[in-house]
């Protein structure tokens, strides 16, 4: 009897053990397509640069397009604010004030507060909506296509190539929980991105001197006559 009861007494705790490994494999499994599905859900913003011009002359200009695209979530959101740190290297100047032109808000945007600072190894751009709202501006939207943001300017220093990144770290963005941020229901951070450019060439492509397409004139010259020559022999 005993041996019955000790038997009995250990099969039903196996049995939980088993019962209890299930369970907590199941909680794992839902715990971590929570965290996936939340993940994929997430609000969620890129940054790039694009070339708008690119003169490739020691002199000229180079201008980028710095363009914001919402890559995950609801995909119509009121920009709250945002920060970008543009990196470029010696090989362009900024232009003279101001640097960043043709702003999405517009020149005296209305809602905004705009960021524009040059730091001579990155270029800071930024805006901050502390006047949109119910009664004030009605702020500016991001969608799930790419938008110019503004534009900045530099004069090419070196004609040779240069890299241009966005900084991962300091790049930030927020939207406005309400569209217009009306009525008033405080903010999110968007999860941000970036796409970052490369090197781009400074260089125009090559022409030759004046000097090698004489000689190379003279060299067809040159060869014209031996093919005469030959010609005549035949004959």
């Amino acid at each position: 009897m005993k041996r019955l009861t000790f038997g009995l007494f250990t099969f039903l705790i196996l049995r939980e053990n088993v019962v209890m490994k299930k369970v907590v494999g199941f909680l794992s499994t839902m715990t971590i397509l929570m965290i996936i599905a939340s993940t994929a859900m997430a609000d969620s913003l890129a940054f790039r640069t694009v070339v708008s011009k690119n003169d490739m002359v020691v002199g000229g200009d180079f201008w980028l397009d710095l363009e914001i695209m919402i890559t995950g979530g609801q995909t119509l959101r009121t920009l709250s604010s945002f920060t970008a740190d543009i990196y470029y290297g010696s090989e362009l100047n900024s232009e003279p004030d101001p640097t960043a032109e043709n702003w999405a808000f517009g020149f005296f945007p209305e809602g905004y507060n705009l960021i524009n600072d040059d730091y001579n190894t990155y270029h800071r751009l930024g805006a901050t909506g502390l006047g949109v709202g119910p009664g004030q501006g009605t702020g500016w939207n991001v969608t799930d296509d790419w938008q110019s943001m503004v534009t900045v300017k530099w004069t090419i220093a070196t004609a040779t190539s240069v890299n241009i990144s966005i900084n991962d770290v300091t790049n930030d963005a927020a939207y406005f929980n309400n569209l217009h941020n009306n009525p008033i229901n405080g903010t999110t951070d968007w999860v941000v991105s970036n796409e970052d450019i490369g090197d781009i060439s400074l260089i125009p492509g090559s022409i030759p001197e004046p000097t090698t397409i004489v000689l190379i004139g003279f060299g067809l010259l040159g060869l014209l006559g031996v093919v005469i020559r030959q010609h005549r022999k035949v004959k």
